[in-house]
C-alpha cells in the first residue's frame, strides 16, 4: 500500500477492457460541496495515504454508497493501493469487479465518490473511508472514471482535456453541455464555411478577371467603330483603348461630338450653309492661329465641295 508523487500512471492500460486501474479519488485544494467545504493540502494527502498504508484490509468500492446503509451493498471493486500525486490529488488503484468493468465500459457509471472525515475547525481531510461509483457526485469537477463519449478517462490527462474542451465549445458559441457529437458538428460546418468562403473569393477573383477581360473587349469594339466611322485616327487606338476601358460613358460621349477624321488626315468640316471644306491637320493649325473658324474657312476657302462629294 506504499504511495509515491512519482507514481506512474501506465496502470491505466492494463486492464484488457480498457477501464482504468487508476482513477482520482479526492481532488486537490479547497472545494465547496453541499455538504460543506473541504480541504486536501499537502499535509492533508500525507496524512490521508499514512492512515490507508497502516491498514491491512483493502478499501471497498461499492455502488452509489450503500455501504452506509443497512441493506445489501455489493463491491464495484477494491482500492489495493492509494498514490499521492501532489496538486492533481490523491489516486486509487482499484481491482474492478466483472460487473463493474461491464457498468464502466458501458459508461454506465461515470465518476467515483469519496467519503472521508474531516477535521471540524478547517475543513481539512483526516481519513479515507471508502468511495462509491456515481453519477451524481457530491464534488464538481471530480476527474471522471470514463468520459461522455470516448471511453475511460487518461490518468492526469482529463481536466487539462475538459479544459480544452471547455475553451472549444465556448469559441464555437455552443451551450456549456454541448454533447461531443455537437462540437463536432459544429467544427465540421466551421470548416466547410471556409472551404465555402475559399471558393467564393476565388469566384469574385474570376468574375472580376471575367469583368475586366469584357470590359476590354467592348473598349477594343467602341474603339474600332470609332476609327471606323472616321472618330478616331488609327494612330489613336491605343489612346482611346485606354480611354474607352478606363470610362466607357465618356469616350462614347467624346467619339458622338468629335469630327468624322478621314484617311490621309484630311478632315470634312460641316459650314453653316450645308458644304463642307477638305483640310489637312497643317490647315487646322493655320487657321487656329489666324482664328478663322471652321465656317468661314469652309465658306471662302479654295476646294468648297458638297458633303455629298466627299463621303
Amino acid at each position: 500500500m506504499e504511495s509515491s508523487l512519482n507514481e506512474p500512471v501506465a496502470l491505466s492500460g492494463e486492464v484488457p477492457d480498457g477501464v482504468p486501474r487508476m482513477v482520482q479519488v479526492l481532488p486537490f485544494g479547497e472545494h465547496r460541496t453541499g455538504k460543506g467545504t473541504f480541504v486536501l493540502d499537502e499535509e492533508a494527502a500525507a496524512g490521508v495515504v499514512a492512515d490507508f498504508r497502516a491498514k491491512e484490509n483493502d478499501m471497498v468500492v461499492d455502488y452509489e454508497h450503500q455501504s452506509l446503509g443497512q441493506g445489501e451493498a455489493p463491491a464495484a471493486g477494491w482500492i489495493v493501493r492509494l498514490v499521492n500525486r501532489g496538486r492533481m490529488g490523491i489516486w486509487a488503484v482499484v481491482e474492478w469487479t466483472e460487473r463493474a468493468r461491464e457498468y464502466l465500459g458501458g459508461r454506465e457509471y461515470r465518476y467515483l465518490s469519496p467519503v472521508f472525515l474531516k477535521r471540524a475547525h478547517d475543513g481539512r481531510v483526516m481519513r479515507l473511508i471508502n468511495a462509491a461509483l456515481t453519477n451524481q457526485p457530491a464534488i464538481d469537477g471530480m476527474v471522471p472514471v470514463v468520459n461522455k463519449e470516448a471511453g475511460p478517462s487518461a490518468p492526469g490527462k482529463s481536466q487539462k482535456e475538459a479544459r480544452v474542451m471547455k475553451e472549444v465549445i465556448e469559441a464555437l458559441g455552443l451551450k456549456a453541455d454541448a454533447e461531443h457529437s455537437e462540437v463536432l458538428g459544429a467544427i465540421v460546418a466551421m470548416r466547410q464555411g471556409a472551404e465555402k468562403a475559399v471558393e467564393l473569393e476565388a469566384a469574385s477573383a474570376r468574375i472580376a478577371q471575367l469583368q475586366e477581360e469584357l470590359g476590354r473587349m467592348r473598349a477594343t469594339e467602341m474603339v474600332a467603330s470609332s476609327i471606323k466611322q472616321g472618330k478616331v485616327t488609327p494612330a489613336q487606338r491605343d489612346w482611346a483603348q485606354g480611354y474607352a476601358e478606363a470610362d466607357p460613358e465618356g469616350f462614347n460621349a467624346f467619339v458622338a461630338k468629335a469630327p468624322v477624321v478621314v484617311p490621309g488626315g484630311h478632315a470634312v468640316v460641316v459650314a453653316a450653309g450645308g458644304g463642307a471644306a477638305l483640310y489637312d491637320e497643317m490647315q487646322v493649325a493655320v487657321n487656329s492661329l489666324l482664328m478663322v473658324s471652321d465656317e468661314a474657312f469652309a465658306k471662302y476657302a479654295q476646294g468648297v465641295k458638297p458633303l455629298k462629294e466627299v463621303q
